[in-house]
């Protein structure tokens, strides 16, 4: 029933015209925009709470049944929508590098012989006790990225050394220009925040990666807010930017 209820949501968000990597991105968005992480069950598996790991949340029925997961449940599901869809893929597991570890599960997967992670746990950001919103920051990228916040314990032989650089392919138009999401000057980190601003995107993930070198980082988003003709705040993990509006 599980492996149907995959295929529904597949039939759905991919088509034959997609490559490996756009099916890959749909799902991962699919998942984050359609699933909740489950705090909850998260605190209560940490108490050892007898059969806890027998909950929905931590399997196939959590994400296309009850729509309320931990990671496992993410995992999980984007193992099966890679594999229904012919790209290899694999869970991996470990923990976080917190003082105090917690088990984390997320997916490495093949595209032309090169490994890639996929965490949609942590490309789910948490921006308040109700808001959650998408971000790439956790797409097809590289060990170093995740070894930054978790140790994997399983299948460290398949090594990934490659980070994709989605945001190079998704663009934006601002006042008559075109732009990439991996902004790489003072202009485009401008046009990003007027983009956003002057779009009515209010709940909907619009993040780019930051990647000006020869401006101050905090100078440069001052710089934008300033130019901005809207307020606009943001979230930042690592070098990527999160937008959304103030209310």
């Amino acid at each position: 029933a599980m492996y149907n209820a995959a295929k529904d949501v597949l039939r759905n968000i991919v088509d034959d015209s997609m490559g490996d990597v756009e099916k890959l991105r749909v799902m991962y968005q699919w998942l984050i925009e359609n699933v909740t992480y489950d705090a909850d069950l998260l605190d209560l598996s940490m108490t050892n709470a007898e059969g806890v790991n027998r909950y929905n949340g931590f399997f196939l029925e959590g994400v296309f049944i009850d729509g309320r997961v931990v990671c496992d449940g993410y995992a999980k599901a984007l193992l099966v929508m890679a594999r229904l869809e012919g790209i290899e893929s694999v869970r991996v597991v470990g923990y976080s590098r917190d003082e105090q570890p917690i088990a984390h599960a997320w997916n490495k997967v093949n595209i032309d012989g090169i490994w890639y992670n996929i965490d949609a746990t942590s490309g789910n950001t948490i921006l308040g006790a109700e808001q959650e919103m998408f971000s790439h920051a956790f797409f097809m990228v590289d060990d170093a990225t995740m070894d930054a916040r978790y140790e994997a314990t399983t299948h460290l032989e398949l090594e990934a050394n490659t980070f994709y650089d989605h945001y190079a392919a998704l663009t934006f138009t601002y006042d008559g220009a075109t732009f990439t999401r991996h902004v790489d000057s003072q202009e485009a980190l401008n046009a990003a925040f007027n983009y956003y601003a002057e779009n009515d995107l209010h709940g909907e993930t619009f993040d780019i990666l930051y990647m000006i070198d020869d401006v101050d980082f905090e100078t440069a988003l001052q710089n934008a807010v300033n130019a901005a003709s809207l307020p606009v705040t943001y979230v930042r993990i690592d070098n990527t930017l999160i937008f959304w509006t103030i209310d």
